[in-house]
């Protein structure tokens, strides 16, 4: 799966970070339309967000 114009390409189960997050400090908020472990589908390809990605404080996406 290729996402947008930026020519990343995922394969299934692999994991992209979206949002490092530099502080020690969990994302406190989430987007409005993406709550953790929600599924979305990306140019008929579907990903699961993550908010404890990464290092356990990234928003990360996985390929399903």
């Amino acid at each position: 799966m290729a996402i947008g114009s930026s020519g990343l390409t995922l394969t299934a189960g692999a994991t992209t970070t979206i949002i490092r997050n530099t502080s020690g400090n969990p994302i406190s908020d989430v987007f409005s339309n993406l709550p953790d472990g929600a599924t979305l589908s990306v140019n008929e390809n579907n990903v699961q967000a993550n908010y404890e990605g990464g290092d356990g404080n990234d928003l990360t996406l996985t390929m399903r």
